[in-house]
């Protein structure tokens, strides 16, 4: 009788008290306490699917809104993995430089090498850190990159006078007459690829991306900014990268 009461009660939502104990020599006993059956005390309550529409889920929904910390922030859902932006970017890149590939392995030169001649050829002189920031590539690796090219005379390094720890770095003759020879490869090839994809949709191409590039500078954190991310929170060290302020320094 008990168990048929509790279920007429929690069709209902309303709350149950269980009446007064009645012992086997017929002497009533104290009462227990009152049961309720709702989660929230003095609360009725109603399982979802008994909820009319007007009615709200006791759950967060979307749009609902939340603090930024909260275990109850509504999830959205993922993009589709084909637009993704930066996997856009990185298949453009490799459509691009699969293009040039063939020439650098004549020229027995791997991509970062020619990045870092690329980039020598646009200043006289430049310190090794600030060559690691032009070129995206961590001191380590510009670090053997660097003893490849001067081994093959490519590239003159020297110390800085003020500072024996501070080095820097300038292409060589040698390094040079190398750039201009490989570069009339690489011309070619940009040639073709501007043909194919149009002289103006190129440079329309190319102000894009330095309109998004100049959007999103490496100072700013849009996590931090729309509060995704606690701000007393230490995510260790920030590797700060970028291109020096006079341009003009291609990958290809």
């Amino acid at each position: 009788m008990f168990i048929y009461l509790a279920l007429q009660a929690l069709r209902s939502g309303l709350r149950l008290t269980v009446p007064p104990a009645i012992g086997k020599t017929g002497v009533v006993g104290a009462a227990p306490p009152a049961l309720s059956l709702s989660p929230r005390a003095g609360l009725p309550w109603k399982h979802p699917s008994m909820q009319t529409p007007d009615q709200p889920h006791d759950h967060p929904t979307v749009g609902a809104k939340s603090s930024p910390g909260a275990s109850s922030a509504v999830r959205l859902r993922l993009r589709d993995f084909s637009k993704s932006l930066p996997m856009s970017l990185l298949r453009a890149r490799e459509a691009v430089m699969r293009q040039f590939r063939p020439g650098l392995m004549h020229f027995g030169l791997t991509e970062q090498q020619w990045r870092v001649l690329r980039a020598l050829t646009a200043v006289r002189e430049i310190e090794v850190s600030a060559l690691a920031e032009a070129t995206f590539l961590i001191a380590s690796s510009l670090s053997r990159i660097l003893k490849g090219l001067d081994e093959r005379g490519l590239i003159l390094r020297r110390a800085v006078d003020e500072d024996m720890r501070r080095g820097l770095v300038s292409i060589s003759p040698k390094g040079e007459e190398l750039i201009e020879t490989a570069g009339a490869y690489s011309e070619r090839i940009y040639a073709e690829i501007t043909r194919r994809f149009g002289v103006e949709r190129l440079a329309a191409l190319q102000e894009m991306l330095r309109d998004l590039e100049a959007l999103l500078p490496e100072d700013e954190f849009i996590a931090e900014t729309l509060h995704l991310v606690a701000n007393d929170v230490d995510a260790g060290p920030v590797v700060r990268r970028g291109r020096p302020k006079k341009s003009g320094i291609e990958e290809e």
